[in-house]
């Protein structure tokens, strides 16, 4: 590299600004066993993180750790000013991004102080050797302040005098201090929160350990919440049952009176002459013909509603082996999945009985006119949370958290976001992430807000793509991912998809059975991909396979034999 010379001077002056403010010391070594080690390179360079090319992505480093811990990778296609002084120039000032890369090397998150070295944007400032208050205070927080030597202590004359004789006395005392030379082993290992590593199975392990005695403590309490809230459930339906009962009954006796009226007025005829009273039986003949015309008119009973709305009518629930995902979620340590206005909840037995069924059977504070759930996960306090649109919803089991529903505004979120996409904690940190479209942001679990440094492209996840349906994580820790009617699973570690071509979802999540239309669509689903050139508008290839071309020539053999034979 033509640059090497200045580019190690601007490193080794990056490194001496935190070396001065802090107990740390750097020296260069020549090993791939160094702690910190710098690279520059172009597009895809082998850590799953690529660079974008000139403009947006400058570099980007790794938390202390094995591995690629500590290292820092810069794009080489970015136009790097290594002159500080030089105001003209319209390059990145590449000693601001290595100051910044190298305290992320050392263990610093991003600040959101505008003016710090760790702000995530790019700032062309100059540090001139002093760090800003809150660098230096985190710096110092994981590494402590730098240690004051003390020289030789030179302390004034004594003068002691006595009746007889004087005597001056001069005592020098070293008072050197040595500041402890053994380092301090109580320093938590900090490993990055979204940079890849490879030694996280043991946090893994703790973090699962801790959600299990979790769960423990909290399953009773659900379990005896949850049969509270089904009898109170059943006991408002059997209230329901008692009211329609009553009201049947009371149309029928409307009814009933209805006929009686119709016989008192229809039975007989009283007929009045100037001599004397008489009454005179109808005949048969007569009753029969008086009770086919009406004696009275005819009242018209309005027809009883028991809610003063119009009826709308329900929607056709949709089929379990035939449909895409709106959202999909573990809640409970039980599989929902949702489509339009109704959720399907697979447990360890498999599907339950009465499933589909509408989703507002569940959680019923959702509101009556939704078309869909957009996206749905349990966060770490054990609350399930829907994404409906432009708001979100939290629900502590089945009951609505106070304050809720808040728009989508209120996570941190772009106003002009019109849903989100997804939601699913990613089974490699147990992050929160939400995606829409083409972006991606992630969930700050201490401010319950999204980060500073998002959004970020979903070009990042490998093989999904954009505008995906839904994402979850399963019981095995693996993410999935799904869209349309197929899904793929999610490698960490490569950061990309475990499978180039999507799966069937039905098969894998509904165990719907395999049948003649579910051959036709997973072939294809899993054919290989055909030049758009070589295909006709109903589908089909437009070139002929060889039994067609021998089928053609076959035809136009027959067809000039047919015309010599007529022309003999």
């Amino acid at each position: 590299m033509p640059e090497a010379g200045k580019i190690r001077m601007m490193v080794a002056r990056a490194l001496r600004v935190w070396e001065n403010n802090s107990k740390l010391t750097f020296r260069e070594v020549y090993s791939d066993q160094a702690d910190i080690q710098v690279l520059f390179a172009r597009r895809d360079h082998g850590d799953g993180y690529k660079f974008d090319g000139p403009g947006q992505v400058l570099a980007h480093a790794f938390y202390p750790g094995v591995g690629r811990g500590g290292d820092a990778h810069f794009d080489s296609e970015e136009t790097w000013e290594f002159d500080a002084s030089n105001d003209d120039s319209r390059g990145t000032n590449f000693l601001n991004v290595a100051l910044h890369e190298l305290g992320h090397s050392l263990g610093l998150g991003h600040s959101s102080v505008s003016d710090a070295v760790m702000f995530p944007w790019y700032q062309n400032n100059e540090v001139d050797g002093i760090l800003p208050d809150d660098d230096r205070n985190g710096i110092q927080e994981l590494y402590g302040a730098k240690d004051k030597v003390w020289g030789p202590y030179r302390p004034q004359p004594t003068t002691s005098t006595t009746t007889t004789t004087t005597t001056t006395t001069t005592t020098m005392r070293s008072l050197t201090y040595y500041p402890q030379q053994r380092p301090n082993y109580n320093y938590p290992n900090y490993y990055p929160n979204y940079y890849p590593n490879r030694d996280r199975t043991r946090d893994r392990e703790r973090e699962r350990e801790r959600e299990r005695e979790r769960e423990e403590r909290q399953r009773e309490r659900d379990r005896q919440r949850e049969e509270r809230e089904r009898e109170r459930e059943r006991e408002i339906e059997r209230e329901r049952e008692r009211e329609r009962e009553r009201e049947r009954e009371r149309q029928r006796e409307r009814e009933r009176e209805r006929d009686r009226q119709r016989e008192s007025q229809t039975t007989t005829t009283t007929t009045t002459t100037t001599r004397a009273p008489i009454t005179t039986r109808t005949t048969l003949a007569a009753r029969r013909a008086a009770a086919t015309q009406p004696t009275h008119r005819p009242y018209n009973y309005p027809t009883v509603h028991r809610h003063n709305k119009p009826h709308k009518p329900r929607k056709p629930k949709p089929d379990s082996c035939m449909t895409s995902y709106d959202a999909i979620s573990m809640i409970r340590r039980e599989l929902f999945i949702f489509r339009g206005q109704f959720l399907w909840r697979i447990g360890a037995r498999g599907l339950y009985n009465g499933y589909p069924t509408e989703t507002r059977r569940h959680w019923a504070a959702l509101p009556e006119d939704f078309n869909k759930v957009d996206a749905v996960y349990e966060n770490q306090q054990r609350q399930i949370v829907f994404f409906i649109g432009r708001q979100y919803y939290v629900f502590d089991s089945v009951t609505l958290a106070p304050g809720y529903p808040q728009p989508l505004t209120s996570l941190g979120l772009p106003a002009t976001l019109t849903h989100v996409d997804a939601a699913f904690v990613w089974g490699y940190n147990n992050r929160t992430y939400l995606t829409s479209g083409t972006l991606y942001w992630r969930i700050d679990d201490n401010t319950g807000t999204v980060e500073l440094d998002y959004p970020r492209d979903m070009s990042i996840w490998a093989g999904v793509g954009y505008n995906i349906d839904a994402a979850f994580q399963y019981t095995n820790g693996k993410t999935y991912f799904f869209k349309n009617l197929g899904y793929w699973e999610f490698n960490d570690d490569r950061m990309k998809v475990a499978h180039a071509r999507p799966k069937l979802s039905s098969r894998m999540w509904m165990q719907c059975a395999r049948s003649v239309n579910d051959v036709d669509e997973e072939q294809r689903w899993t054919a290989p991909l055909v030049s758009g050139a070589n295909e006709t508008t109903d589908g089909s290839s437009g070139a002929a396979s060889p039994s067609q071309q021998r089928h053609s020539i076959m035809g136009f053999l027959v067809v000039a034999l047919t015309c010599l034979a007529w022309r003999s």
